[in-house]
């Protein structure tokens, strides 16, 4: 019986230091892995197009409260809606446009060029991405 009793303490033991080692692991880690998902929504942003202009400003509450901007804008004789979901931007563009503006951003690149009440303003996305 008190075999059986020092095989379940053992168990537990080894149950509890890999836990707390795992835990460990994440801590130490979750600045890395923090920055590899930043890096990831600057790259998805990066590899977009956006030309048009805002028709809605919202935090999303459906996707953890993200700041994100509808944009219509014509394509090739055709009109075309794009979602900007700004999860980190810290450029302030979120804050500085409005409905109504115009807004250009070219592929491979983070700059977007705004027009409000007729003043152009340029903004880089800044997701927080630590390279």
């Amino acid at each position: 019986m008190n075999g059986r009793k020092y095989k379940g303490t053992i168990v537990w033991l080894i149950l509890g230091a890999v836990g707390y080692i795992s835990v460990e692991l994440m801590i130490f880690n979750s600045d890395k892995i923090t920055n590899y998902s930043l890096c990831d929504d600057e790259e998805t942003v990066r590899a977009q197009f956006w030309s048009g202009v805002i028709d809605s400003k919202y935090l999303d509450s459906l996707n953890h409260n993200y700041k994100t901007l509808r944009i219509t804008g014509e394509l090739n004789s055709h009109y075309k809606t794009y979602l900007l979901i700004l999860t980190n931007d810290e450029s302030g563009l979120y804050e500085y446009i409005s409905e109504g503006d115009s807004i250009l951003k070219q592929l491979d690149s983070l700059k977007a060029k705004v027009v409000h009440d007729t003043v152009n303003k340029e903004f880089i996305i800044d997701m927080g991405c630590a390279e």
